[in-house]
């Protein structure tokens, strides 16, 4: 589970690069690379986030 959620956390982190660099030059799709970049962040770390939770609960028990 851990190597997937790196991967993911890596192909978003290269989206929001991407779409950075889109909006910057002016290139088209830059809006679509840097939103689908940051939603996708955001979903990963809120499950990343609620993951670790539930594991630090399980070892103060």
């Amino acid at each position: 589970m851990n190597k997937v959620m790196k991967y993911l956390l890596l192909v978003s982190g290269i989206s929001v690069f991407v779409g950075a660099f889109f909006r910057l030059q002016h290139y088209p799709n830059g809006d679509f690379f840097l939103m689908a970049g940051l939603l996708t962040h955001f979903v990963i770390s809120t499950f990343e986030v609620s993951r670790l939770k539930n594991i630090l609960a399980d070892k103060d028990k």
